[in-house]
């Protein structure tokens, strides 16, 4: 008896691993060619920032220091000094745009905040403001005061020497915090990604020791944006959730995706793609369990989502050895996918301006050079 159309679309999607949606894949398309460059070199880019006159705040945390950077002039001068004193940085940190040209820049292992006007530093947050001393992560900041952050859900301190698992099931907590009162309302779950614990014998009495996770753990990534919607991308099926700054949501439509297993090949091409990351374990065994398929979602210095100006949220997707370029989906707020942009090997989507896009390059040192390209194509 002959296959109909539809058994042998499904077969062939259950032995190759082929796409998984019905929808048709988009049409790719490539930045035009930068507009400038600057010739300094970067050790690597966390977060940038494009304020009213066009300079750009760059956020270096290997090399540790904060920058202003002038496309026009490629005049690159540092921001501050570091220590621990007012408007002083320990280690620069993740840049958020406020109201005109203001910028709060956080770095949330340390619980500090420094408040920037431009490219001048202008005062420190305190260590007791609520938002940071309660906040895991943050992910975006209102026009209104509200706050996105992100945080696990209370589990008791172990009690013996053994293991636990946080798998890809488990769910953080997402939310909006006012930064006045530390005062918020839970407004979604996401995935978190995949992590053990050890627990082992101290002097003190049970320790916790969390190996590096699989790079491919990836959490449902979140941003907030400046005129306070919500994105959210979930996993499973792949989509955008937005929230509407008046609480509604809307549930966005099953988005195309490639189910690719990996394989032994695939291992390879990740442990190669890994080490010129500057990852240095050794072996596919050192990042213990893999995923049996690579997740839709990856992450990269800047995180997997970045929001645009004109309102759409950008989410790096994964790459494999059959499709090794860098590829992002532009989706709208509807959730609907605008179109795929494919970059070329060792280049990253690091921010948006207010008519451009920024790139980092990755030499074969992994130094970073910042180029600038018109937005929107």
């Amino acid at each position: 008896m002959q296959l109909t159309r539809i058994a042998r679309c499904i077969l062939a999607v259950l032995v190759t691993g082929g796409p998984i949606s019905a929808i048709p894949q988009p049409k790719e398309q490539r930045l035009h060619r930068a507009s400038a460059r600057l010739s300094k070199v970067f050790a690597s880019i966390m977060s940038i920032r494009e304020i009213s006159d066009g300079r750009v705040l760059v956020s270096d945390q290997r090399d540790g220091l904060l920058y202003i950077c002038d496309f026009a002039t490629d005049r690159v001068e540092p921001v501050g000094r570091r220590g621990r004193g007012p408007r002083e940085y320990e280690t620069p940190g993740s840049l958020f745009p406020l109201a005109g040209d203001s910028t709060l820049m956080v770095h949330i292992q340390t619980r500090r905040a420094l408040l920037l006007n431009g490219g001048d530093m202008a005062g420190t947050l305190p260590a007791s403001e609520q938002v940071l001393q309660r906040a895991m992560a943050i992910s975006g900041i209102s026009n209104a005061g509200r706050v996105l952050v992100e945080r696990f859900p209370e589990h008791q301190a172990p009690t013996a020497v053994g293991s636990a698992t946080l798998g890809e099931r488990d769910s953080s907590f997402l939310l909006l915090v006012h930064r006045s009162s530390g005062l918020g309302d839970t407004v979604a779950r996401a995935r978190v990604a995949e992590r053990r614990f050890e627990y082992f014998q101290a002097s003190g009495g049970i320790g916790i020791r969390m190996p590096q996770p699989n790079p491919l753990a990836v959490k449902e990534p979140a941003a907030l944006s400046l005129d306070g919607w919500l994105a959210v991308v979930r996993r499973d099926p792949y989509r955008v959730d937005w929230r509407r700054p008046d609480g509604t949501w809307i549930k966005g439509p099953g988005l195309p995706t490639t189910r690719t297993k990996i394989t032994d090949a695939e291992k390879a091409f990740l442990l190669k793609q890994w080490r010129e990351e500057g990852l240095r374990r050794r072996s596919a065994a050192d990042y213990g369990e893999f995923p049996a398929f690579y997740p839709p979602v990856s992450t990269s210095s800047v995180g997997s989502i970045l929001l645009t100006r004109d309102g759409n949220v950008v989410v790096s997707r994964s790459r494999s050895s059959k499709a090794p370029e860098p590829r992002y989906d532009v989706v709208d707020r509807e959730g609907k996918l605008v179109s795929r942009l494919v970059l070329r090997v060792g280049e990253t989507i690091v921010g948006f301006g207010e008519r451009s896009v920024y790139l980092s390059a990755a030499d074969e040192d992994g130094l970073l050079t910042l180029s600038k390209h018109s937005w929107p194509l």
